[in-house]
């Protein structure tokens, strides 16, 4: 596995694949920047509201450096937006 190094802490790339060995895709549009710290709110997914995850780099007060936000009806996620 290949090692990288980031703001001086090391990390190990993981390769991930499917059920079938192929690589899953990538989807374009929800990147997420390099950070150190994630915050979700509310921590269990709710029934018919919004969960938001807050990635930041610098620690727990650090910078935002991206939000995504899933929103659930029924219980089912129904949509995932990135800020």
């Amino acid at each position: 596995m290949t090692q990288k190094i980031v703001n001086g802490d090391r990390y190990t790339e993981v390769y991930v694949r499917g059920d079938s060995s192929a690589p899953l895709p990538t989807i374009r549009g929800l990147e997420i920047p390099a950070h150190d710290h994630i915050t979700i709110n509310p921590p269990a997914a709710p029934t018919n509201s919004d969960q938001t995850i807050t990635y930041r780099s610098g620690g727990a007060s650090g910078t935002v450096v991206a939000t995504v936000t899933i929103t659930y009806t029924g219980g089912e996620v129904s949509a995932v937006s990135r800020s």
